[in-house]
């Protein structure tokens, strides 16, 4: 009895590909500290705390993420 041969299967297409730079990246990455950033303020709030009122030996703003995220814009 003869094997039946296999069909070939159908390539599955792919969204297009958005090309990605440094700058969209870093732009994210400050959009997600800012969301965290509000999270922990909501939680704090909900504790009944306030950022003064905690502990924080990382304290950061906007000039710390410049200088730790800097590196990708000069490359």
């Amino acid at each position: 009895m003869a094997r039946a041969k296999a069909k070939p299967k159908a390539k599955k297409k792919s969204a297009p590909k958005k090309k990605v730079t440094l700058e969209v990246i870093l732009e994210d990455m400050k959009k997600i500290h800012k969301k965290l950033d509000n999270l922990e303020k909501e939680l704090l709030a909900m504790q009944g705390l306030t950022r003064s009122q905690t502990p924080r030996s990382d304290e950061e703003d906007e000039a710390d993420i410049q200088v730790r995220f800097g590196f990708l814009t000069s490359i």
